[in-house]
């Protein structure tokens, strides 16, 4: 064999592998690139979802509070306002953001349903506070309230655990990016429970001779929830 046709094959082999070498190169950074896309749009779903928890969870010991003493509450009242649009505004935000990430997230059309489900819902809640708070007789407003926080706080968790499924589907590689995802979660854990506390004990000051057992264990658990976080 000539110098010539062993130069031409090993130039052709060197060429082929080089070839081989950039496509997978090639292909990796587009599967990152492809991944970062999908943990960004995550993370902007995620950011929604968890302001309007926090915001949900406001609302909730607002209108806990009010239900329990809701004469002479006129100021509670206009705040209560400005918290609903407060959380109205943000699960608009969060369904603009999973239509948005449609072409990057799996499931949004499920994720879109459920936050329309729950919109729902929070409206039939506040309807029923409504017919309560304006009735004659406002101890039909104590008797809704712990009705209102069970429901509002299984909405509050039900929020919570959408943003986790989605944490898990697009959980980041990076370690720094998994300690914030952690974080965060801690920190949602943290704010819950010291939010039902804020109610509970609102609901202790008010009515300390019909305080039990329960009540006094509910508080425990969130604070020792809280402690863990």
């Amino acid at each position: 064999m000539k110098i010539r046709h062993t130069l031409m094959i090993l130039t052709a082999f060197l060429g082929i592998a080089l070839l081989v070498a950039v496509s997978i190169q090639i292909r990796t950074e587009l599967l990152e690139y492809q991944a970062a896309q999908r943990l960004v749009a995550s993370n902007a779903v995620r950011e929604q979802l968890l302001l309007a928890t926090d915001a949900l969870a406001s609302e909730r010991n607002r209108t806990y509070v009010v239900l329990l003493a809701p004469n002479g509450q006129d100021s509670k009242l206009k705040s209560l306002d400005e918290a609903r649009r407060r959380v109205d505004g943000l699960l608009d935000g969060a369904e603009e953001e999973l239509a948005a990430a449609k072409a990057s997230l799996s499931n949004t059309e499920s994720g879109v349903a459920v936050l329309s489900r729950m919109r729902k819902e929070v409206g039939a809640l506040r309807q029923q506070a409504d017919d309560y708070l304006m009735a004659d007789q406002p101890q039909h407003g104590r008797e809704f309230a712990p009705r209102w926080f069970q429901e509002a706080t299984r909405l509050i968790e039900e929020l919570q655990s959408s943003r986790l499924t989605l944490l898990q589907r697009e959980r980041p590689l990076e370690p720094t990016l998994r300690a914030e995802a952690s974080l965060r979660t801690q920190a949602g854990i943290l704010s819950e429970s010291i939010a039902r506390n804020q109610a509970l004990m609102s609901y202790a000051l008010m009515n300390a001779k019909e305080v039990g057992g329960l009540e006094l264990d509910a508080i425990s658990r969130n604070a020792g929830r809280a402690g863990l976080a």
